[in-house]
């Protein structure tokens, strides 16, 4: 808790400061993720952090058990993060003039009134002459209602892949869950639609049950989500940890990185970066590097 207290303070200290991130003492790992993701973050959030994770401290050490306090906190944490600001629910009453689930109530319950019928032997009533200053309005309208029914339908996520599913647990602020389906799930089969794996001891019962309610809902097509006996693919965190090591061995095998180990006695494999290797072709005029 206290680390995750440190990196909200750091975060929100290269918010404010951009320069703090460039002094000399500050790694390199902290500068460039740092950067990126105070980048994404707020000032109102990352308060809200803080103040959440600053009273969950407190819950944490004065818990029998420390440990299922501080998951009860990240949990709050995890669904909090969707939630909106102060600011913007002030923002949304004064805009709208009420609550914002008043507003969606009133549009359906006009749109859905049923039509007028006209019965065998009466008149229909004549419809009531309307001020041409209203045409606009009603166009605009009808305008504003049409962008919102076509909104949704244009970001409809359709993942086709088994880490598309994992990715976009990650932009729907499912943390927990896209971590098990990292750490805890052998994939079986995938398929758009259906997905089946086997859990392992460490992920939740309700897992699949879960999974396959939020993919039907964020996707509007249902989704079949089925626990297999098969053993199954590696998790995709044994699949990195193995490409991982898979690449460290092709480098270090590389007689560049034997020449220098063998130059520098004691030298180590920190990192591992890919650089680009293109070449932009010269100009005329330019000198040879």
């Amino acid at each position: 808790m206290q680390d995750l207290l440190e990196l909200t303070h750091w975060l929100t200290r290269i918010k404010l400061v951009p320069p703090a991130a460039e002094a000399p003492g500050v790694p390199e790992a902290e500068r460039v993720r740092g950067g990126a993701m105070a980048g994404k973050l707020t000032l109102p959030h990352l308060a809200r952090v803080w103040q959440m994770l600053l009273k969950g401290l407190g819950e944490v050490q004065a818990a029998p058990l420390p440990l299922q306090a501080a998951e009860m906190v990240m949990i709050r944490l995890t669904h909090a993060a969707d939630l909106p600001t102060p600011a913007d629910l002030v923002r949304q009453l004064q805009d709208g003039g009420g609550s914002p689930a008043e507003r969606p109530r009133t549009s359906v319950a006009a749109d859905r009134s049923p039509p007028a019928t006209t019965a065998v032997g009466v008149a229909p009533a004549a419809p009531a002459r309307s001020d041409p200053t209203d045409r606009p309005r009603a166009f605009a309208a009808g305008g504003a209602v049409a962008a919102a029914q076509a909104e949704p339908a244009a970001s409809t996520p359709n993942p086709e892949t088994f880490a598309a599913v994992v990715t976009l647990l990650g932009e729907r602020r499912e943390a927990i869950l896209q971590a098990h389906l990292k750490n805890n799930v052998h994939l079986v089969r995938f398929e758009p639609g259906r997905l089946e794996f086997r859990p392992d001891e460490h992920a939740p019962r309700n897992l699949a049950n879960r999974l396959g309610a939020l993919l039907s809902e964020w996707t509007g097509r249902r989704w079949v989500v089925a626990i297999s006996s098969e053993a199954g693919e590696p998790t995709l965190s044994e699949q990195d940890v193995a490409a991982g090591r898979r690449e460290r061995a092709e480098v270090t095998a590389h007689p560049l990185v034997q020449a220098v180990m063998a130059t520098f006695p004691g030298a180590a494999i920190e990192a591992i970066r890919e650089l680009s290797t293109a070449i932009e072709p010269m100009t005329d005029g330019e000198p040879e590097a």
